[in-house]
């Protein structure tokens, strides 16, 4: 069997994950990090297409399973 490759964040892709997960709107992540909105949203998709999620659920999913954030 072979292994999968754990997908490799970036130090700001891993800021915006756990943003998400504190339930921050995209305007609220662009605030708080000092980006544009769309910037946040560029990263989501970049978040979304490495680690193969669809929605902010998805994302939130992987968080949890690779230890970015605990519950």
């Amino acid at each position: 069997m072979i292994a999968k490759a754990k997908p490799s964040l970036t130090p700001r892709e891993i800021e915006v994950v756990k943003l998400i997960w504190q339930e921050l709107t995209a305007k609220e992540i662009a605030t708080k990090l000092r980006i544009s909105p769309r910037t946040v949203e560029a990263h989501r998709w970049n978040i979304c297409q490495k680690i193969g999620a669809k929605t902010s659920v998805g994302i939130v999913k992987y968080a949890l399973r690779a230890g970015v954030v605990k519950l």
